[in-house]
C-alpha cells in the first residue's frame, strides 16, 4: 500500500536504512499476519456469524472469556489507530512534498524557520486528512464491511503494478504510456469499485463478468481488479509502443535497471568550498535552515566545515539533496539543488566519476557473481599492480583533480592517498605542488634528475615523466610518473667525494706545492737570523717565522678541507677584511721564495675596501691565483691586482701576462687535479681550492683567457665577494 511504502522507503535517506528496509519490512507484515490464520479457523470452527473481522471478539463472547474479547478489542483499537496514524502521516507528507510544494499553493517565507512552517502545513494537512476521511466515514454510512473497503482499495493501488514492473525490466517502457495505462485502468476502478461503494449499487456489466470469472456475484472486487489490471496493461504497452521515450526517460530506465549500475559522472561545482553551500542555499531555505542543512550533512559524511575536494563537494550537494528530499519531496529538492547549486556548464563532456566507481565497488565486494566478479577480480589486480609499482603514479584531469595516487607516490611526497585523492592538485602542500604543476605546464614529457627542496628533511631527487597530451575517448586525465633517483644521486655524490680522497692522497706532493713558498720564506728567515744582532730585527724576524708556520697550518688545513667539501668540515668565518692588506700579505709570501721566477707584483687596490670573507681562505685564494699567475708568466712580467665596487659586491680581478689557457681546456681547469703544466709540475689543485674556497664563502669565480679576446696571450681571474662594514660577522 502506498503509505507503507512511503513510510518504510521514501521517509529513509540512508542506504543502509533501505537496504534493512527491504526485507525487514515483509518479514515483519509477515509475522503479523501469522496469527490471522489460526484466529479465523477458531472462528470457523465455532460457527461463529459474526463478520470475520471481529473474529477475534467473536472467539471471546464464545468461549465466555472477558479477558479474551477485551485483549481483542484493545488489539483491533491499537491496529486501527495505527493504521489511520501512518496512513494520515504519509498522505499528509506525500500531499506535501508531490502536491503543495511543487506547485507553490503556499509560499514558504525564507525569513522564517522552515522547520517551523513545514511542520504547521504537515499539521494542517493531517487535520484536513482526517477530517475528510471522516466525511468519507459519513457518506458510506456502514454499507461496506472494512474488508470491502480494503479490498477496493488494494485494487486501486494494484493500478501502479504494471508502472512499478516496467520501470526496472523493460526500456520501452515511457511516461505516456504509463499515464495511458492510469488513466484507463483508474477509471474502470472507478466506475466499477470506488462508486458503488458511495451507494449507487454496482454496475451490471461487473456483475455479468463477476458470474462469467468468478461464477458469484460476491466476487465483482475481483472481477473489477482484474478488468482494470487488464486494460491497464494493454494502453501500457500499447502506447509505449506507439511513442518514443525521451532523452531523460532513457537515463532513468538505465539507473533502475537490474543489469547496469548507475554512471556516476565527475561533474565539477562551481563552488570551491563547503563554506560557500549555505550562502547558496540561503536564498531557497533561509540562512538559519541553509546552515542546519548543511551541518547535518558534513556530520553524516564525517567532512570538516572547511571540505573543498571537488570529489567530497559532490558527494555532500548529493547528500543535501536526499535530506531535503525527504523533507520538502524528490521534486522541490532537486529544483533547489540544480538552481542554489549547479555545476559547471562550460565543461562539455563529463567523465565517469572514478573515484565514486571505486568506493561503490570496494563496498560491494564479494557481492558479485559470474563475470561480474571476474570483472572485479580483475579490477582489483590491475590496482594493485599500480599501487605495488616501484615507481610513483599519479593521474590528474584536465580541471585538476587528482584520480590516482599509488603508494610509492605516497612514500616520496610523504602524503597519504586517501587525503588527495578526490582533491585538487592545487591543494597540495608546498614543494609539492608548484613541482607537479610547474612540469605538466612545461614542454617536454621527461625531466631527468630534478631536485625538490624539502622543508623539514634532506632534499630529493626525482625523475619524471609524463603523457604526451590529454587522451580522448571519455579519458580527460594526464599520468605523472615519479621516480626517486635520491640514492643514486647520493652515492654519485660520494663516489666524486672518494675519488676526490683518494687522489689528494696520490698526489701527496701536491702538499709540498702548496707549503713550498711558506717553508721557503722560514728557511730564508731562519738563515738571515744567524747573521742578525740587533734584538729588534731578531724580535721581527721571530715574528715572520711565526707567521709563515702558521701560514703552513693553515695550508694543510685548507687541503683537508678540500677533501671534505660537502661534510661541513671546513666552516667559514666571515668577518670584515681588507682586501688590500689581504693582497699585500700573499705578495710578501710569494716574495720570499727567493728562488722563484722574478715577477713584478702590483697592488691596485684601494686601501680602504672591506670584503665579507674569512681572511685567511682569503689570503689562500690570493696565494694561489698569484703562484698561478706567476708560473704562467716569463721573467719580468707583471701581475696586477685590482678591485672595483659594484652595488653591494666587490668585483676582484688577478691579471698576468702569460701564455693564457687553450679555448679547448677552459672549461676544465676547476676540475680537481686537472693542470695545464707539465708533468710532475702541478698537482691541479690550485684553482680547484680557490674554487671551493670561493663557494664556502658566498662568492664567484670567472675565467677569462686570453685577456680582452685579441688572442695575445694574459690570462684575467675574476672573483666577486659582498662588501662589508666593520661590524658584519657571522659563520658559513
Amino acid at each position: 500500500m502506498p503509505h507503507i511504502f512511503h513510510m518504510a522507503f521514501a521517509e529513509n535517506t540512508e542506504s543502509q536504512d533501505l537496504k534493512f528496509a527491504s526485507w525487514g519490512l515483509p518479514l515483519y507484515l509477515l509475522m503479523l499476519s501469522l496469527p490471522v490464520l489460526p484466529i479465523i479457523w477458531t472462528g470457523a470452527r465455532l460457527g461463529l456469524e459474526m463478520p470475520v473481522e471481529y473474529s477475534g471478539i467473536a472467539v471471546g463472547l464464545a468461549l465466555n472469556s472477558t479477558v479474551i474479547s477485551v485483549a481483542a478489542f484493545g488489539v483491533g483499537l491499537s491496529a486501527a489507530s495505527a493504521a489511520i496514524i501512518v496512513t494520515t502521516l504519509a498522505l499528509a507528507n506525500m500531499c506535501l512534498n508531490h502536491l503543495v510544494l511543487p506547485r507553490a499553493v503556499l509560499q514558504i517565507n525564507r525569513d522564517l524557520s522552515l522547520y517551523s512552517q513545514l511542520k504547521w502545513l504537515r499539521r494542517t494537512l493531517i487535520t484536513v486528512l482526517i477530517v475528510a476521511g471522516y466525511l468519507f466515514f459519513l457518506v458510506v454510512h456502514g454499507r461496506q464491511t472494512l474488508v470491502q473497503l480494503g479490498f477496493v482499495a488494494f485494487a486501486g493501488t494494484l493500478q501502479f503494478l504494471p508502472g512499478l514492473v516496467a520501470t526496472p525490466y523493460w526500456p520501452g517502457a515511457n511516461r505516456k504510456g504509463l499515464l495511458a495505462g492510469l488513466i484507463v485502468g483508474l477509471s474502470i476502478w472507478t466506475l466499477g469499485l470506488l462508486v458503488p461503494v458511495l451507494g449507487t449499487g454496482e454496475p451490471q456489466w461487473l456483475q455479468m463478468l463477476a458470474l462469467q470469472w468468478f461464477g458469484g456475484l460476491e466476487n465483482t472486487w475481483a472481477a473489477g481488479s482484474v478488468l482494470a489490471l487488464v486494460c491497464n496493461i494493454t494502453a501500457f504497452v500499447l502506447v509505449s509502443m506507439a511513442t518514443h521515450s525521451s532523452t531523460e526517460e532513457m537515463v532513468a530506465a538505465e539507473i533502475c535497471s537490474m543489469d547496469d549500475r548507475s554512471r556516476a559522472r565527475r561533474q565539477t561545482l562551481a563552488v570551491n568550498s563547503a563554506l560557500e553551500f549555505p550562502a547558496l542555499l540561503s536564498s531557497a531555505l533561509g540562512e538559519q535552515t541553509a546552515q542546519s542543512e548543511v551541518d547535518r550533512a558534513l556530520t553524516e559524511l564525517q567532512f570538516g566545515p572547511d571540505e573543498s575536494r571537488p570529489y567530497a563537494l559532490r558527494r555532500l550537494r548529493s547528500r543535501i539533496e536526499a535530506n531535503l528530499s525527504g523533507l520538502l519531496g524528490p521534486a522541490v529538492a532537486l529544483n533547489i539543488i540544480k538552481r542554489c547549486i549547479p555545476f559547471r556548464s562550460d565543461l562539455q563532456d563529463n567523465p565517469d566519476d572514478f573515484t565514486l566507481l571505486e568506493r561503490r565497488l570496494d563496498k560491494a565486494q564479494g557481492r558479485f557473481t559470474g563475470l561480474a566478479a571476474d570483472l572485479d577480480n580483475l579490477r582489483r589486480h590491475y590496482r594493485e599492480t599500480l599501487d605495488n609499482l616501484p615507481m610513483g603514479v599519479c593521474s590528474v584531469a584536465l580541471d585538476g583533480e587528482i584520480l590516482l595516487w599509488n603508494r610509492s607516490m605516497e612514500m616520496i611526497t610523504g602524503i597519504p592517498g586517501r587525503q588527495v585523492v578526490g582533491s585538487l592538485l592545487d591543494s597540495l602542500d608546498e614543494p609539492w605542488r608548484d613541482y607537479f604543476s610547474e612540469f605538466l605546464d612545461a614542454p617536454g614529457e621527461t625531466v631527468s634528475k630534478r631536485e625538490v627542496a624539502l622543508p623539514n628533511s634532506a632534499n630529493r631527487w626525482l625523475s619524471l615523466h609524463k603523457t604526451a597530451q590529454a587522451p580522448t575517448d571519455g579519458v580527460d586525465d594526464r599520468v605523472i610518473l615519479a621516480e626517486d633517483v635520491t640514492d643514486y644521486e647520493m652515492l654519485q655524490h660520494e663516489v666524486l667525494h672518494n675519488e676526490r680522497l683518494a687522489s689528494i692522497g696520490r698526489l701527496a706532493a701536491g702538499v709540498a706545492h702548496e707549503i713550498g713558498n711558506p717553508v721557503t720564506g722560514i728557511a730564508c728567515l731562519a738563515q738571515n737570523l744567524a747573521y742578525e744582532t740587533e734584538p729588534g730585527e731578531i724580535r721581527y724576524t721571530a715574528e715572520d717565522i711565526l707567521k709563515q708556520t702558521e701560514r703552513v697550518t693553515r695550508i694543510v688545513e685548507s687541503l683537508v678541507s678540500f677533501s671534505h667539501v660537502g661534510s661541513g668540515a671546513g666552516e667559514a668565518h666571515m668577518t670584515p677584511c681588507n682586501l688590500a692588506d689581504c693582497i699585500d700579505e700573499a705578495i710578501h709570501l710569494m716574495q720570499l721564495d727567493r728562488q722563484a721566477r722574478a715577477i713584478n707584483f702590483r697592488n691596485d687596490c684601494n686601501r680602504e675596501l672591506l670584503v665579507l670573507a674569512d681572511s685567511q681562505r682569503l689570503l689562500q685564494v690570493f696565494i694561489n691565483l698569484l703562484s698561478n699567475a706567476r708560473d704562467a708568466s716569463s721573467d719580468g712580467g707583471q701581475v696586477v691586482v685590482g678591485a672595483v665596487t659594484q652595488g653591494t659586491k666587490i668585483s676582484i680581478e688577478v691579471v698576468d701576462e702569460g701564455a693564457g689557457i687553450p679555448a679547448e681546456l677552459l672549461d676544465r681547469v676547476l676540475e680537481p687535479f686537472f693542470t695545464t703544466k707539465d708533468p710532475g709540475e702541478g698537482t691541479g689543485l690550485g684553482l680547484a681550492l680557490v674554487y671551493s674556497i670561493m663557494e664556502d664563502m658566498d662568492g664567484s669565480l670567472q675565467i677569462q683567457s686570453p685577456v680582452g679576446g685579441s688572442g695575445d696571450g694574459g690570462t684575467r681571474v675574476s672573483l666577486q665577494l659582498a662588501a662589508a662594514d666593520y661590524g658584519d660577522t657571522f659563520d658559513v
